[in-house]
């Protein structure tokens, strides 16, 4: 109650001592939290102010800083949705943290700006070798949403590849061939 600014009284009292008969002994913090909650004693957690103004998210350069943008959007909520949902499977989140995460997931879906996105393509663009190598040249679990844009506008495959072929693909990805990679990559 201290914790959601709300005062223990007189008029209240009664009814939280009834709701916590309706406990276990010793109940969790979010035991009696989601009590609470259901019971529409705690209000729901508001959004932060940050959350109630909009955002310039920006507009893609190309193709490519659109799919990025979205695949890494929807990586991140889905990520942070499994997380708290883990959270709330185990009992270490009350519904109340719930809620407010899950909207808060869903919303920065939408609030992602293209800014990351737009710089990726134009360092594509620009055959930036150092930084598409230090980006894509990774395991397959690293920047996976940004190999998964590369494939799916430009074809090529660089999860699931062994390093040698992948660093091939990031070549042609940029518009050099092989044997200007060899070059490139000896005279850095």
């Amino acid at each position: 109650m201290r914790h959601s600014n709300q005062a223990i009284t007189s008029q209240n009292a009664a009814l939280l001592v009834m709701l916590m008969g309706l406990t276990r002994n010793e109940p969790s913090i979010v035991e009696v939290d989601d009590l609470l909650y259901s019971k529409g004693v705690l209000d729901a957690y508001p959004l932060p102010e940050a959350y109630l103004k909009s955002v310039d998210i920006g507009q893609p350069s190309c193709k490519f800083a659109e799919v990025l943008r979205r695949i890494t959007a929807d990586h991140r909520c889905d990520s942070r949705l499994a997380e708290i949902e883990g959270a709330r499977a185990t009992g270490t989140m009350s519904m109340r943290d719930f809620d407010l995460h899950r909207q808060l997931a869903i919303l920065d879906h939408g609030r992602t700006s293209y800014s990351t996105a737009n710089d990726f393509a134009q360092a594509l663009q620009d055959a930036d070798m150092s930084f598409l190598l230090s980006v894509l040249d990774r395991p397959d679990d690293t920047n996976r949403a940004t190999k998964q844009s590369v494939r799916e506008v430009f074809g090529i495959k660089l999860i699931g590849v062994r390093a040698a072929a992948r660093r091939r693909a990031i070549f042609e990805l940029a518009g050099i061939n092989a044997d200007q990679g060899v070059v490139v990559s000896l005279a850095a």
